[in-house]
C-alpha cells in the first residue's frame, strides 16, 4: 500500500469516529444535573427544625385559657408523627411538617372525636387544643424549653418542657453512698436517669417517678411507685433505704466524675 493510500484510510477512519468533543462532555454533564448537593441542602431545614421540636411538650395556654399543669401535651415524635391530649381521652394521632424558618403545618388521617369527660372544662380544653392544632401555620422557640405554636388565625399556644433535659444527669449510675454511709446492701445499687423516668434498684424490685428540673439544680420527684416481690429480709431492708432516699430527693450537683442527688439524705452516685 502506498504512502497516499495510508493517509487516505487514516482521514476516512477519523470521519467515522464518533467525536470526543462537546456533545461528549454535554452528555456528561446531563448526567449530573439532579445535583445531590443540592437536593440534600434544601432537605436539611425540614430534619434540623424535625430535630428541634422532637419532645413532650406541656401546654400552659392557649391565648388567655389557662390548661392545668402536667394533664395537656403536645408529643412531637420522629417521622412527622405527634400525638396530643388535654384531659379528655387525648392521644389524637396527626402528622407534622416543619420547616427551620419556621413554618409548621399539620394534617390528620381521621378527624378527632372528643369522648365523654369527667368534666366540661376537660371537652373544652381538648376541643381548643385540637382546633388550633388543626389550623397550625407557624411554630417559634423563645427559650430551648420554651415553644410557642401560631395559628392561620392568630390564634397561639404556649408551651414548655416538663421534663429536664438534664444531659448531664441521664444515663446508668452506681450508688456509692447515702446519707454519708457507703453502700453495704447485699447487692450493688443502680439509679437510671431517663428524659422523663428515674428508675432505681438494690437487687430484688425495680423503683421510680417521673421527674423534672423546675430549675437548675433543682428536681422535683413524681409519686414513687415499685414491683413488689418478695425477697430476703436484708436485701428489702437495703431497698427500702434506697427507694426512701431517692422519693425524697429535691436537688442535684455534679461533682467531677460523680453525680450528688440531694435532700435529706444526699446521694452519691458513679457511672
Amino acid at each position: 500500500m502506498t504512502r497516499l493510500s495510508i493517509v487516505l484510510l487514516g482521514v476516512a477512519l477519523g470521519a467515522c469516529t464518533p467525536a470526543a468533543g462537546p456533545e461528549r462532555i454535554a452528555d456528561v454533564e446531563r448526567v449530573k444535573e439532579p445535583h445531590a448537593d443540592a437536593t440534600r441542602s434544601s432537605a436539611e431545614p425540614e430534619v434540623d427544625a424535625l430535630a428541634t421540636l422532637q419532645a413532650k411538650w406541656e401546654v400552659v395556654r392557649i391565648d388567655d385559657l389557662a390548661f392545668p399543669t402536667q394533664q395537656s401535651f403536645v408529643h412531637f415524635q420522629s417521622e412527622g408523627f405527634f400525638t396530643h391530649e388535654a384531659g379528655c381521652g387525648g392521644g389524637h394521632p396527626a402528622f407534622y411538617e416543619a420547616t427551620k424558618d419556621g413554618s409548621l403545618t399539620t394534617s390528620r388521617r381521621e378527624p378527632v372525636v372528643i369522648a365523654k369527660c369527667l368534666n366540661a372544662r376537660a371537652a373544652t380544653l381538648e376541643r381548643a387544643l385540637a382546633n388550633v392544632i388543626d389550623n397550625l401555620s407557624g411554630w417559634a422557640m423563645p427559650t430551648p424549653s420554651t415553644l410557642v405554636l401560631t395559628a392561620a388565625d392568630g390564634r397561639t399556644a404556649e408551651l414548655r418542657l416538663p421534663f429536664g433535659p438534664v444531659p448531664e444527669l441521664e444515663g446508668d449510675w452506681r450508688v456509692v453512698s447515702i446519707g454519708g454511709r457507703s453502700w453495704a446492701g447485699p447487692k450493688p445499687a443502680t439509679l437510671r436517669v431517663s428524659f422523663n423516668w428515674l428508675s432505681s434498684s438494690a437487687g430484688c424490685n425495680d423503683g421510680g417517678a417521673t421527674w423534672s428540673s423546675p430549675a437548675p439544680g433543682r428536681l422535683e420527684i413524681g409519686p414513687f411507685a415499685s414491683t413488689q416481690m418478695l425477697c430476703d429480709e436484708p436485701l428489702m431492708a437495703a431497698e427500702g433505704n434506697l427507694f426512701g432516699a431517692v422519693a425524697r430527693v429535691t436537688g442535684y450537683r455534679i461533682d467531677g466524675e460523680n453525680a450528688v442527688l440531694t435532700g435529706p439524705r444526699d446521694i452519691v452516685l458513679v457511672r
